[in-house]
């Protein structure tokens, strides 16, 4: 899926589980926005690319929200399956980026004036230029296991990152 121009605005309501067989590119200033109370899964084989002022905003202040089984998890997450050699998910250009991103098998880059507002789980990460990565603290207990539901395999707690 590539926006690239093409899109300029595209909104979010209820809750939507997205899969993408190959490549994700948000870019070309088009906006992803998250009404209050939807949620959006996406999940993708290939790399990920939210850049060239594009933005992933929520339409409210709820950075965690309550799901149909009354589960409550953050109000967008990334699930990228990505484990060839490479960046799989890069957040660049003038770009927000409010997620929960898992993307446990690649490498993930924020750069430019890229930001991401919420978590991140990489093998490595590389914030440069004037990239930015603020962590939402309700994220610290949050777990998710590979099913997606509650569970104990992926967290946000008590993990470190490395910048250079």
């Amino acid at each position: 899926m590539q926006s690239a121009g093409r899109l300029q605005r595209l909104v979010v309501d209820g809750t939507v589980n997205l899969f993408v067989e190959g490549d994700f590119d948000l870019g070309g200033n088009t906006s992803l926005e998250i009404s209050k109370g939807a949620m959006l899964n996406l999940y993708v084989s290939g790399k990920v690319r939210l850049s060239a002022g594009s933005e992933l905003a929520l339409g409210a202040e709820d950075f965690m929200r309550q799901d149909s089984n009354g589960l409550i998890r953050p109000a967008v997450s990334i699930y990228s399956a990505y484990q060839q050699a490479g960046n799989g998910v890069t957040i660049g250009g003038s770009n927000d980026t409010y997620a929960a991103i898992y993307a446990p098998g690649s490498d993930v880059v924020i750069s430019g004036s890229g930001a991401l507002y919420g978590g991140l789980r990489a093998q490595n990460v590389v914030i440069s230029g004037a990239g930015s990565l603020e962590h939402v603290p309700e994220l610290a207990d949050y777990e998710v296991s590979a099913d997606g539901k509650a569970g104990n395999v992926l967290s946000f707690a008590n993990e470190w990152i490395e910048t250079r």
